[in-house]
C-alpha cells in the first residue's frame, strides 16, 4: 500500500510537468563518436575486419528529469517522499524506453549481431566482428599503444540515430586487475624494490569476524538480525572459480553459519582468469567480509568482462532488483578521466542507471581508493579520487586502522607511510575533492579548502583497511594471506548496511543524507583520533582521510529508526527545454511545488545553479502554472551543473534538485615546457558531453601550481586555446586525422604538480606535472609502518627514483625537513646515479635526513628538490611528502624463557609504556628470532615477508602487558624461523620487537633491544599422540607415546604416557611419566616420578624420585628410588627374642603393607617357610637338624609389582656343644675319682717301694698315667 501511494503521489507531482516538456518534438540525432584516447597512448593501425569487438548501444531512459528529481526525493530525509521507494514494475512504466529499444533490436537483427546482454530496454551489449560493426553503425576502428598495453576504440559519425554508442575495450586496462586490493605481498614487493636498510616493518593481521563487535554489529545480531532473507550484491571482474569451496572453508574456520554464494556472469567472461588477474582473490576478500558482517544474507556475485564497461552492470542489477546493497571494490581515478580524451562521457551516462538504482532503494558503495590524497594524481590532491566513488549517488567509503585489544578497540585513519608513491596502492586510505561532480546537497555546509573546486568529497565514512594490521582472507587453494585495502572497507560497509535494511524492515537507498544528517551524533560515528594521507590530516568532524569517521552500526540502526523529520515541502524541478547539455543556450527551470495536497502558489523560493566553479542564483516567480526562472547567465558555472530550487512557504522549507551540463568539454592537457624557460604550450582536447569534437570555438585556461606547505593552488599563467588540425600517420600504413586545442603562453612556470583550470566555453580541471615526476620518492622512517612516523634524533631514508625528461650533466637532490611556516629544520643534498633508456633518464638515490633531537611533534613537510646545471641551475622537479615526529620513543621491556627446545613455543611478556610511564593497550607489535650471529641483519629478517613469519603481540590487560609467542625451529619444522634452512639449531638466539602505538609512537628500533635466549638441542613436541617420532634428542611435552623401540638422550616434560616396548637411555624425567601396558628398560634415567600401570619396569644405573606402581613388576639394577608406593611391607620378628637357639624355636613374625603378594622365610638363603598374604604368621625351627653355628634368618615380603622387603637377624645354633659340655663333665668325674684312686694307690706304693724304686720304674709309671688320661680324652 505504501509503493502504491508512493507512486500515486510522483504521478501527481510529475505528470503536470511531464505533459509540459514532453510537447517538444523529438528530432533525429546522429552522434558523433571521437576515438577514446589515453594519455601517452598513440595510433598504431585499424583493426582488422575480422577482430571480435564489443559494443554498447545506450538508450535514453524515458523522463530523465523525474529520475533525477525522484532520486533526490526519495533518499532525502526532509522530504516527503523519503524511502518512497519504486518497484520494477513502477520503473519499468516509468522510465523504460520499450518503443525505442525495440527499434534497435530489430536493427541490430538486420546485421545478425550477437545480443550479449540488455537491461532496462536502455542497454544492450552485442558482440561481432569489426566488419559487421562498421557496415552496422558507421564507425572505424583504430588501435593504440603506448608499447606496452593497447587498445581498440571505434570513431565516425554514427548511423543509428537517438542512441550512444561506445565500442572500445580500453576499461580492460582500469579493470585488468583489482584497482584498490591490497595485500601484504605487494607491499613487500614494493618495499624490497626500494633496497631499503636498517629498517623494520610490523606485520599483523586479525580476523574478519572479529570487526563485528568493532562496529557494533553484534547488538543487531542479538536482536536476531543478520540478514536473514535479505541479499547483497557484489561487482567483480572475470571471477573466481573456487569461491563456493572457500566460503565453507571460511565459514569452517570461524564458525560462521553456511552461506549461499551465487555467481551471475553479466557479460562473457573466464572465471579462470580470475586466478590469473588477481580478481579471484578481491572476490574472496568481497564476500568474505560481507559475509563476515552479515553471516546469514545470501550473496550474488556479479562477473563482467573488464573490456565492457560498467554501465551495462549496473543497468543489470537495477532491472533484476535482487538486492538491497552493492559493493564496488574499483576505481578510475579523475586524473585518468580528465586526462584523457572520450572517457568522461561514458561516466556521466551511467550515473542514470546509479540514480535509477538508488529509486529502487538499492544502496551503492564504493572503494575510495588506497593511493592516500595525492597517490593517483599528479603530484597534487586534486585528480586523486576516483570514480565511482566520487558520484553523488555511491557511498564512498574509506580507510582505518583498527586495533583491537581484548573485547576492545581502537580506529585511526589508515595513514600514509611518509610519502605516497605515484599510482600505487600503498598510500593510505584515499580522500580528496572531485574535480568532476560538484558538492552534493549532504555536503552543504562543509567547507571547502582554500583555493580548491566545490567538488564532491570523499570518502563519506570508513572501515577497516590497512595491512598494519591487514585482514585474513582465505582465497583459492584455502590458503591465508594478508590483505587490506578499501577493497575491505567497501564490502564491510555493504554488509552493515544490509542488517540495517534487515533491522528497519526496508531498504535505506542511498545512505549519504542519512549520514550527514546525523553527523553531530557522537555516539554513531567513531572517533578517528590520529592519522593522515598526505596532505590531508585527522581532525574533528568532517575530513578528507576518513569522512564523518567510522561508524557504529547499531547506534546508527537505532538513530534511523527514531528519526522525526520535519515537515517540507514537495518540489519537482524540470528544464524547458531539456537537452543532454547546454552550450550558450538559455533554458527555463520550472518548479512543482506542493505542500502534502496542497499546491504552493506563494512564497520564497530560488534557482541555484552550483558547479565546480561557483554558482549562480536566480528569483523564481509563479506563472499561474509553475514556478519559474529564465537562466541566461553561465558566468559562473560550467560543467555538470546542480539545478536547485529552494525556499520557504507558511515557514516550511523544502528543496529539489536535478543535475544538467553546461558547456564543453576540455580534456588530456599536456603543457609543453623546458624548466627555466620563459614561455610554453599548452594541447588538449574538445568535446562535447556525447563525445563529439566541439566546434571551432577557443577556451581560455589558467595555470595553477600546488604548493605542499600551504596546501593550495597559486596561480602562475592564463593561456588561450584554439582548434587545429593535426595529421598522424600510422605506424604501418595510411594516415589518420586527428584535432586538438594549442595554444601558447609566456612566463615562468613551477616544475612541480600543476593544474590547468578551464575558465570559459569549457569545463575541465586538469592536474599534471611540469618538469621531473619526482612522486616516486620514497620517504621511510625506521619502522615501516602506516602511519608513517618517527621521533627526535632518528634517520629518514630517502629513496627517489625520478623520471626526468631531459639529459642535463648534473643532477643534484636537495631534501629539507620543513616545518608548515617554511622553516628549514633539516637538510641534505647528494648527487645521484642514473640510468638512461631514451628518451627518459631514471634517477635513483639514497639518502639519510637527520631529525633533529629539539624538534617539536606533529606533522611536518619532507620537501624533495631536484637540481641541474645546464649554464645555470635549474629547478627540475620537487614535491612535498608528509611524516609524523612523536614526542619521544615508547619504553620497552621484556621478560623472556632463557633456555627453549628446539619446536617450542616461546612465550614472552613485553610491558610497552609511553614516555611518562603510561600503559601503551593499543598499537601493532610483532617479534622476530634468529640466531645471535644474524643479529646485524635483523632489518632484513624484519622486512621478509612472507618467508619470516613474525608474531603478534597481544595485549592484556588484566597484567598490563604485551603476549607473544614464537615457534622455534627444528629438524622437523622451522616455526616462525622460515628463513633458516632445514637442521638442528641450537645456541644463543636474539628475540626483536618493533612496532608503534595507535597514537603514532614507535619502538625504538637500535639492536640493542634485542633480547637473547638459548635455543636447547632438543626437539620438543608438544600435546601430541605419536606413533612415530625421532628417536633421539627430544624433549617430551604432555604427549602420549604409541611406540617401540630406542629413546636415546630424552627430556620427558609434565604428564607424558608411553605404551610399548620402549629402551629408554640418557633420559630425565621433569614431571610424571605414565608407562602403560608396556615393557619399558630405563637406563641412565633420573628424576622425576614414574607411575606404571600394568608393565614391566627394568632399571638400571637410574635414580628416579618415585615410583608408583598398579599391577606392575620392577626389576632395578644399581639403581636406586626415594619413594615407592604403594609403600614396601614393614617386617617384625616377634620371636624367639635370643639369638642363641637350641631344639626346637617357635618363629614369629608379622607383615604389613597393602600389596603383598607372599613371604618366604631364608635360613642362610635357603627357603624354609612360605605363606601369602601380610599378617602374623610362626612356625617351628627345629634347630637341632642343623649343625651348631651362626645361621642368617631373612624374611622377604614380596609385593604384586615384583618390589619386596626383607628382614634378616642372625641366630646362633649349639646343641653338640651342650652334649660335650655334659661328656666332659661326666670325663672329668671319672678322672677325679681314677685321680683319687690312682693317688691314694701311689702313696701306699710309694711308701713301699720308696726305698727300692728305680729310674726306669718311674717312667713307667708316668707312662702310665699319660695313658689313663689320653683314654679319658678319647672318650669325651
Amino acid at each position: 500500500m505504501k509503493g502504491l501511494k508512493g507512486l500515486m503521489l510522483i504521478v501527481l507531482l510529475i505528470l503536470p510537468i511531464m505533459f509540459f516538456t514532453n510537447q517538444t518534438v523529438a528530432k533525429t540525432d546522429y552522434h558523433a563518436i571521437s576515438p577514446i584516447v589515453l594519455k601517452g597512448y598513440n595510433v598504431i593501425g585499424s583493426v582488422l575486419n575480422s577482430t571480435i569487438v564489443y559494443g554498447v548501444i545506450f538508450i535514453p531512459l524515458r523522463n530523465l528529469q523525474e529520475l533525477e528529481s525522484l532520486a533526490f526525493q526519495v533518499n532525502n530525509p526532509n522530504s516527503p517522499l523519503y524511502s518512497h521507494f519504486l518497484t520494477k514494475r513502477q520503473v519499468e512504466e516509468l522510465f523504460y524506453p520499450t518503443n525505442q529499444y525495440n527499434e534497435v533490436m530489430n536493427y541490430l537483427k538486420r546485421f545478425n549481431l550477437s545480443i550479449i546482454l540488455s537491461a532496462l530496454d536502455s542497454v544492450i551489449v552485442i558482440e561481432g566482428t569489426v566488419q559487421q560493426f562498421e557496415n552496422a553503425f558507421g564507425v572505424n576502428y583504430y588501435l593504440y599503444s603506448n608499447g606496452t598495453y593497447s587498445y581498440y576504440t571505434a570513431s565516425g559519425n554514427l548511423t543509428l540515430p537517438n542512441v550512444y554508442f561506445y565500442s572500445s575495450n580500453v576499461t580492460s586496462i582500469f579493470f585488468s586487475y583489482p584497482s584498490f586490493l591490497l595485500t601484504k605481498e605487494n607491499v613487500e614487493n614494493f618495499l624490497r624494490s626500494a633496497n631499503v636498510s636498517n629498517l623494520t616493518e610490523p606485520i599483523e593481521a586479525i580476523n574478519l569476524p572479529q570487526l563485528q563487535n568493532v562496529y557494533n554489529l553484534t547488538y543487531l545480531y542479538s536482536k536476531g538480525f543478520m540478514g536473514n532473507g535479505t541479499t547483497i550484491g557484489i561487482i567483480d571482474f572475470y571471477g573466481d572459480p573456487y569461491i563456493s569451496q572457500q566460503i565453507a572453508y571460511f565459514d569452517k574456520l570461524y564458525h560462521l553459519p553456511q552461506v549461499s554464494v551465487e555467481q551471475v556472469q553479466v557479460t562473457p567472461t573466464n572465471p579462470i582468469d580470475g586466478i590469473f588477474s588477481g580478481w579471484a582473490l578481491e572476490e574472496s576478500l568481497d564476500v568474505e567480509a560481507v559475509h563476515a558482517m552479515a553471516p546469514l544474507a545470501n550473496i550474488i556475485v556479479y562477473t563482467a568482462n573488464p573490456s565492457i564497461n560498467l554501465a551495462p552492470i549496473i543497468a543489470y542489477i537495477d532491472q533484476e532488483d535482487e538486492v538491497n546493497v552493492v559493493s564496488m571494490s574499483f576505481g578510475i581515478s579523475e586524473h585518468e578521466l580528465m586526462g584523457d580524451v572520450g572517457l568522461l562521457p561514458y561516466i556521466i551516462n551511467t550515473e542514470y542507471y546509479f540514480m535509477l538504482g538508488t529509486l529502487e532503494g538499492i544502496t551503492f558503495v564504493a572503494s575510495s581508493g588506497d593511493g592516500g590524497g595525492e597517490g593517483y594524481s599528479a603530484e597534487q590532491p586534486l585528480g586523486a579520487v576516483s570514480w565511482p566513488s566520487v558520484s553523488p549517488f555511491v557511498t564512498a567509503v574509506g580507510g582505518t586502522t583498527v586495533y583491537i585489544s581484548g573485547n576492545s578497540s581502537i580506529q585511526t585513519a589508515w595513514s600514509s607511510y611518509g610519502f605516497v608513491p605515484y599510482f600505487s596502492n600503498i598510500g593510505g586510505s584515499t580522500g580528496g575533492i572531485s574535480i568532476i561532480f560538484p558538492k552534493p546537497w549532504y555536503q552543504e555546509g562543509i567547507q571547502i579548502p582554500k583555493s580548491f573546486p566545490n567538488g564532491r568529497m570523499v570518502p563519506d565514512v570508513s572501515m577497516s583497511a590497512s595491512v598494519y594490521p591487514g585482514v585474513n582472507v582465505i582465497i583459492p587453494g584455502n590458503i591465508t594471506v594478508i590483505t587490506g585495502g578499501t577493497s575491505e572497507s567497501a564490502p564491510l560497509f555493504a554488509g552493515s548496511i544490509d542488517i540495517i535494511d534487515q533491522y528497519l524492515g526496508h531498504r535505506v537507498g542511498l545512505i549519504n543524507s542519512l549520514l550527514y544528517e546525523l553527523s553531530n551524533n557522537s555516539r554513531i560515528f567513531i572517533p578517528t583520533p590520529f592519522g593522515y594521507n598526505i596532505p590531508w590530516t585527522v581532525h574533528q568532524g568532517y575530513n578528507l582521510v576518513t569522512g564523518l569517521g567510522s561508524i557504529n552500526i547499531g547506534e546508527l540502526a537505532l538513530a534511523i529508526k527514531n528519526m522525526v523529520t520535519k515537515p517540507s515541502l514537495l518540489i519537482n524541478v524540470t528544464l524547458n527545454p531539456f537537452l543532454s547539455f547546454y552550450v550558450n543556450r538559455s533554458f527555463l527551470v520550472l518548479a512543482n511545488i506542493s505542500l502534502g495536497k496542497e499546491r504552493v502558489t506563494s512564497g520564497n523560493f530560488s534557482v541555484t545553479l552550483y558547479s565546480l566553479y561557483g554558482l549562480e542564483k536566480i528569483p523564481m516567480k509563479f506563472n499561474g502554472t509553475y514556478w519559474v526562472a529564465n537562466v541566461t547567465n553561465f558566468n559562473s558555472v560550467r560543467g555538470l551543473t546542480y539545478v536547485i530550487v529552494n525556499g520557504s512557504y507558511k515557514g516550511i522549507y523544502g528543496i529539489g534538485i536535478i543535475e544538467t551540463f553546461i558547456g564543453y568539454i576540455l580534456s588530456a592537457v599536456t603543457i609543453a615546457y623546458a624548466p627555466g624557460q620563459h614561455n610554453g604550450t599548452v594541447y588538449g582536447m574538445v568535446c562535447t558531453l556525447n563525445g563529439t569534437v566541439a566546434p571551432n570555438v577557443s577556451v581560455k585556461a589558467t595555470i595553477y601550481y600546488f604548493n605542499p606547505l600551504s596546501t593550495s593552488y597559486i596561480k602562475e599563467v592564463e593561456v588561450n586555446l584554439v582548434k587545429k588540425v593535426v595529421i598522424e600517420r600510422f605506424l604501418f600504413s595510411g594516415f589518420i586525422q586527428t584535432i586538438e586545442w594549442t595554444g601558447s603562453f609566456n612566463g615562468t612556470l613551477q616544475t612541480t604538480g600543476t593544474l590547468l583550470i578551464a575558465e570559459t566555453n569549457a569545463s575541465g580541471i586538469i592536474p599534471t606535472i611540469v618538469g621531473a615526476n619526482v612522486q616516486g620518492t620514497y620517504v621511510l622512517p625506521p619502522i615501516l609502518a602506516m602511519p608513517g612516523v618517527a621521533y627526535p634524533g632518528e634517520t629518514l631514508l630517502i629513496e627517489p627514483y625520478i623520471l626526468a625528461i631531459s639529459y642535463p650533466t648534473t643532477f643534484n637532490f636537495s631534501i629539507s625537513l620543513m616545518a608548515r611556516n617554511g622553516s628549514i629544520l633539516s637538510s641534505t643534498s647528494m648527487t645521484p646515479s642514473y640510468i638512461v633508456i631514451g628518451p627518459y633518464i631514471f634517477l635513483t638515490i639514497e639518502a639519510y635526513l637527520q631529525i633533529p633531537y629539539d624538534i617539536s611533534p606533529g606533522y611536518y613537510t619532507i620537501y624533495i628538490n631536484e637540481t641541474a646545471y645546464i649554464n645555470k641551475s635549474l629547478t627540475l622537479g620537487y614535491i612535498g611528502e608528509e611524516i609524523y615526529i612523536a614526542p619521544r620513543p615508547l619504553n620497552l621491556h621484556v621478560n623472556i624463557t632463557k633456555y627453549v627446545f628446539e619446536g617450542q613455543r616461546l612465550l614472552f611478556l613485553a610491558n610497552i609504556s609511553y614516555p611518562n610511564g603510561s600503559e601503551v593497550r593499543y598499537g601493532i607489535f610483532t617479534a622476530i628470532a634468529y640466531p645471535n650471529q644474524l643479529s646485524y641483519e635483523y632489518s632484513d629478517l624484519a622486512l621478509g615477508y612472507p618467508y619470516v613469519l613474525q608474531a603478534p603481540l597481544e595485549y592484556n590487560s588484566s597484567i598490563n602487558e604485551w603476549e607473544g609467542e614464537l615457534i622455534m625451529p627444528s629438524s622437523i619444522n622451522l616455526g616462525n624461523l622460515t628463513f633458516l634452512s632445514a637442521g638442528t639449531y641450537q645456541g644463543l638466539f636474539d628475540l626483536f620487537i618493533t612496532g608503534i602505538s595507535y597514537n603514532g609512537y614507535p619502538l625504538p628500533t637500535t639492536p640493542n633491544i634485542q633480547q637473547k635466549f638459548i635455543l636447547l638441542p632438543y626437539l620438543l613436541i608438544q600435546g601430541e599422540t605419536l606413533d612415530i617420532l625421532q628417536p633421539y634428542d627430544v624433549a617430551l611435552l604432555n604427549d602420549v607415546i604409541h611406540y617401540s623401540g630406542n629413546l636415546d638422550n630424552v627430556i620427558f616434560i609434565n604428564n607424558n604416557t608411553v605404551e610399548g616396548d620402549i629402551r629408554v637411555v640418557n633420559a630425565n624425567i621433569s614431571g610424571i611419566l605414565i608407562v602403560k601396558d608396556s615393557n619399558i628398560t630405563l637406563i641412565n634415567v633420573n628424576g622425576g616420578t614414574i607411575y606404571a600401570i600394568n608393565s614391566t619396569i627394568t632399571l638400571v644405573s637410574s635414580q628416579i624420585a618415585k615410583l608408583i606402581l598398579v599391577n606392575t613388576k620392577i626389576s632395578m639394577f644399581s639403581s636406586t628410588v626415594s619413594s615407592i608406593y604403594p609403600t614396601l611391607p614393614v617386617i617384625k620378628i616377634l620371636t624367639p627374642s635370643m639369638s642363641n637357639l637350641t631344639g626346637i624355636a617357635n618363629v614369629t613374625f608379622t607383615v604389613l603393607g597393602e600389596d603383598v603378594s607372599h613371604v618366604i622365610v631364608y635360613l642362610n638363603g635357603i627357603p624354609i617357610f612360605m605363606r601369602t598374604g601380610n599378617g602374623t604368621a610362626s612356625f617351628m625351627l627345629n634347630t637341632s637338624k642343623y649343625p651348631d653355628g651362626e645361621y642368617n634368618l631373612t624374611i622377604v615380603a614380596y609385593q604384586n609389582d615384583g618390589l619386596y622387603s626383607s628382614l634378616s637377624t642372625v641366630y646362633n645354633f649349639y646343641n653338640q656343644f651342650v652334649e660335650l659340655n655334659q661328656k666332659i663333665s661326666n670325663v672329668s668325674s671319672n678322672l677325679t675319682s681314677v685321680s683319687s684312686s690312682l693317688n691314694r694307690s701311689i702313696v701306699s706304693q710309694s711308701l713301699v717301694l720308696s726305698s727300692r724304686i728305680s729310674m726306669n720304674q718311674l717312667l713307667s709309671i708316668v707312662s702310665l698315667i699319660i695313658g689313663i688320661l689320653a683314654l679319658s680324652l678319647t672318650l669325651v
